[in-house]
């Protein structure tokens, strides 16, 4: 995995490739400092969108304020990856992500993940972020190695649970559509653009509320 963050020359990485990684020893957060200022570091985003995500990941209210140096294994884990999600990137390296997480935290990461607008390449031993999230896989017991791509209708269950989950998901990427939009807004000069993406915002808003009408 640093091979690819690293930028090795037997890998091709494009330039416009702007890349977040995690890893398991999470080498990202400032000891220090609390979660939020952490996140807040480098984060595009804006505080409430920021706390949003962070309380899908189990970080609610006064959680957010606490030091890095004292939180436990699996909040280390979920904060060191809101990090990295939250970042000022458009792909996302991460190395064995749901390592120290419960099953409801793990169903939630799912969540996120799969709302991500940008590119994930990631290793894991968990099967059932693979079936969630996943849509190809690299094998190295073929030479040359190969991709393959997975069959996600085969992979889902049918459950009602599932589904809620997928409706979750649904509505956190148009959440973060917003966001990057609004961003892309305060920065665009030409009159044009502006347009473009002030009617970009205005759809996303309307399918953002049809959505949870539809889900109450």
């Amino acid at each position: 995995m640093k091979k690819i963050v690293e930028r090795h020359p037997d890998i091709y990485v494009a330039k416009p490739a702007k890349i977040g990684f995690f890893a398991q020893q999470q080498e990202n957060l400032n000891e220090s400092k609390t979660v939020l200022e952490n996140i807040l570091e480098d984060s595009p985003y804006n505080q409430a969108f920021i706390r949003t995500l962070l309380s899908r990941l189990a970080f609610k209210g006064n959680d957010v304020h606490k030091q890095v140096s004292l939180l436990s294994g699996g909040e280390r884990v979920r904060a060191s990856l809101a990090k990295v999600f939250l970042g000022n990137y458009n792909v996302l390296v991460l190395d064995e992500p749901t390592n120290y997480l419960d099953i409801q935290t793990k169903e939630a990461l799912s969540e996120v993940l799969k709302a991500y607008p940008g590119t994930i390449v990631f290793v894991t031993h968990d099967r059932s972020l693979i079936q969630s999230l996943a849509t190809h896989s690299l094998s190295f017991e073929d030479e040359p190695p190969r991709v393959y791509a997975i069959n996600q209708k085969s992979t889902k269950s049918a459950t009602l649970k599932d589904g809620h989950q997928d409706k979750q998901a649904e509505l956190l990427m148009i959440e973060v559509q917003i966001i990057e939009t609004l961003g892309k807004l305060s920065s665009v000069m030409k009159e044009e653009e502006k347009e473009e993406l002030d009617r970009e915002y205005r759809e996303y808003l309307q399918l953002l509320k049809k959505k949870k009408e539809l889900e109450d």
